[in-house]
């Protein structure tokens, strides 16, 4: 009798298809827009250190041609 009385029927407790899916919708648009912030900031990150890379190179190129006019 006690086992009986704890399985409770899908038509109490359970969530209908309909649900399910509009829930999972909602995982997926939460997930989008997870992906999207990362990427940006990624993307910005990498733009960052290829700003700085290049900044880098500029400064020793110009050091080397200071260096060739003083010899």
């Amino acid at each position: 009798m006690l086992l009986s009385k704890s399985i409770i029927p899908e038509e109490n407790g359970g969530y209908s298809k309909a649900d399910m899916e509009k829930q999972i919708e909602q995982i997926q648009e939460q997930l989008a827009l997870i992906h999207l912030k990362l990427k940006a900031n990624v993307d910005s990150e990498v733009w960052v250190q290829f700003q700085t890379k290049t900044n880098s190179l500029k400064q020793t190129e110009l050091e080397f041609q200071r260096l060739k006019q003083l010899l």
